[in-house]
């Protein structure tokens, strides 16, 4: 019967140096947090500053469904801002409750 025999590996490897004697670097913090951050943030401002309102639309005219806001860039070709609808959903879409609109009570979602 084979007997097991341990060795440390200071026999084994010499040079290899003591991992206890060893100390970890402090972490430093890294830019990679702050600047996704900073570049959330701008992406944001960019976009809700390219973005305007349908004209004529107002938040009272369309309650829940919300105003409509549009890219005067990415119209297509042949169309104008009157082409916009004013409202951001539907009125007969689900959003609208199946057209109730502002029959309903104000607390109802």
């Amino acid at each position: 019967m084979r007997k097991l025999v341990t060795v440390p590996f200071s026999v084994i490897l010499p040079n290899l140096p003591d991992i206890s004697t060893q100390t970890t670097p402090a972490q430093t913090p890294t830019m990679k947090t702050p600047l996704s951050l900073l570049l959330l943030l701008g992406s944001v401002f960019v976009a809700s500053s390219v973005l305007v309102k349908a004209p004529g639309a107002t938040e009272r005219e369309c309650g829940r469904l919300g105003v409509m806001h549009y890219d005067p860039d990415d119209l297509p070709e042949g169309s104008t801002a009157e082409d916009v609808r004013k409202c951001a959903d539907h009125p007969l879409s689900h959003l609208n409750y199946w057209g109730w609109g502002d029959y309903l009570p104000r607390w109802f979602p």
